[in-house]
């Protein structure tokens, strides 16, 4: 039976979207986040509706984006607006669906799932960035270039089958498919664990250039640095130039500061660099590599153990630019 990844938070949008992605007939995985969101009641929506709609497994993942900050729904001190507002409203959680999304490709890979499901909606929304189909577009770019799914030819699509449907076309669609609104939650700030106040509503859909791209906003950061590098690595697909391209054409497409036309830059000055030149690099610019570690399976004295991948990267590395290894082996 082919399988999907559904993001489920609990509110109008993926309770349809996870009623399509079922009646398409796939086995449903749903995803939740406890992202540091106001109110527990759509998560406690979220559990309800995965449990009637006989998912394969719900998973609700804890990730604190309130650490982050810079959004109403994450930050009590910022008050959540009850009317409309002009532009990209303070709602707008940084990065949200490029976090929410890269670990719905993580499960995706793990589970192999042919299809993740996000009720993304880009005509009755709040005007987020990261609702719009060319992020959409760029985000499944992304997904073929990052994944060893993607490498050995087996896609997973992303789909939004919500995406140019109006709000009243969505609860018409659920509403042929049996979903029961009332065991929803689309409120930013409810009353209780089951009422809303009157305010603004929309869906809530959105691992480490995600979350960087949610901070490099809030401080207005002009460039997010990664030491990836495609030449002396383990293969893996995320560090390869054509990942880094998809990925800024990602932060151009999902950001308020990109919409606004202030460029976030992501930087890989390593890439094209054997680990000998880096380390040659590194040594010029007085880095102390003995307090660095690169193994994989480091004891808690951080001695490596001079067998994995790592360890036999940086072995050579040390080696090949003939500089002594300061790395403490087991």
């Amino acid at each position: 039976m082919k399988k999907a990844i559904v993001l489920v938070s609990g509110g109008l949008d993926s309770a349809t979207c996870l009623a399509i992605a079922q009646a398409e007939g796939y086995a449903c995985y749903a995803l939740s986040f406890d992202y540091g969101q106001r109110s527990a009641s759509e998560l406690n929506a979220a559990a309800r509706l995965s449990e009637t709609a006989g998912v394969i497994a719900h998973k609700t993942l804890p990730i604190d984006m309130g650490a982050i900050g810079g959004s109403a729904l994450t930050d009590r001190s910022i008050a959540v607006p009850e009317e409309e507002t002009v532009g990209i409203p303070v709602t707008y959680v940084p990065a949200r669906n490029t976090v929410f999304l890269s670990y719905a490709l993580a499960w995706a890979e793990v589970v192999e799932a042919e299809a993740i499901f996000i009720g993304v909606n880009a005509l009755d929304y709040s005007g987020y960035p990261d609702c719009r189909p060319e992020y959409i577009d760029a985000f499944q770019s992304l997904i073929n270039l990052a994944t060893k799914a993607g490498v050995e030819g087996k896609n997973i699509v992303l789909r939004t089958p919500l995406i140019d449907l109006t709000k009243a076309e969505i609860i018409g669609v659920g509403l042929k498919l049996g979903v029961n609104y009332a065991a929803t939650v689309s409120c930013y700030q409810p009353a209780s664990e089951d009422f809303a106040n009157i305010t603004n509503t929309t869906n809530q859909p959105a691992e480490d250039f995600s979350y960087a791209l949610a901070w490099a906003e809030v401080v207005e950061a002009e460039a997010i640095f990664i030491g990836v590098n495609a030449l002396d690595y383990s293969g893996y697909p995320d560090c390869r130039p054509e990942y880094i391209d998809a990925f800024q054409s990602l932060i151009n497409l999902a950001t308020k500061a990109g919409v606004e036309g202030k460029n976030i830059v992501l930087r890989t000055p390593l890439i094209d660099l054997t680990k000998a030149e880096i380390i040659g690099v590194g040594l010029k610019l007085g880095v102390n590599y003995a307090a660095t570690v690169s193994c994989y399976q480091a004891d808690a004295e951080g001695r490596a153990c001079g067998l994995c991948d790592s360890c036999r990267l940086r072995t050579k590395g040390f080696a090949d630019a003939q500089s002594q290894d300061p790395t403490r082996y087991r």
